[in-house]
């Protein structure tokens, strides 16, 4: 058996769909998961280097993904319309895109806005970016953040977190160390 033939044996492992392109010089650990359903497309460009428990899971929708992307562990990518990663993008654990929400009138089902990531952006852990937001080239998603507005090339984005309570917990209580 030829080298290719083991690593077209590898993917088709991971991939639940004809409908995914996948290069072959791509490196995916065995519990990330690659599925595509109604009339859904996945295509990775060479240079995909996804850790253990990564989803990309297109639904009625595509997920575009760039040479040289790196999703660490437990990344969860979900499409209904489409989301577009750029290339040299990193993405840290447990970051979570969704280019949806749910329609809470229940017409629907989904709301559904493209999501663009640009080149060189890199996606700190635990982020959550939100249907139909640009990422521009160069930026930078702090970890913890939940992005819902787009974000401009070569900027810094994080979340603003208040220590407001945890002041008024501890305000007047001299006799705490």
């Amino acid at each position: 058996m030829k080298a290719s033939e083991i690593i077209t044996v590898i993917v088709k492992r991971f991939v639940t769909s004809k409908n995914v392109k996948l290069d072959l010089k791509s490196r995916i650990c065995f519990s990330t998961v690659i599925k595509t359903e109604r009339k859904a497309y996945v295509f990775i460009k060479k240079g995909f280097h996804a850790k253990r428990n990564t989803t990309l899971h297109a639904i009625g929708g595509t997920i575009e993904i760039g040479e040289n992307v790196f999703l660490n562990e437990n990344v969860k990518i979900v499409a209904h319309s489409k989301i577009s990663i750029g290339s040299n993008v990193t993405i840290g654990p447990n970051v979570v895109i969704y280019d949806h929400d749910h329609d809470v009138k229940g017409k629907n089902g989904f709301v559904t806005s493209p999501i663009v990531i640009a080149d060189n952006v890199w996606i700190g852990a635990n982020a959550i970016i939100l249907k139909g937001v640009s990422i521009g080239r160069g930026a930078v998603v702090a970890a913890g953040t939940i992005v819902t507005k787009d974000v401009p090339e070569n900027h810094i984005v994080k979340q603003k977190l208040s220590l407001d309570m945890m002041e008024s917990i501890y305000k007047g209580d001299s006799n705490d160390c």
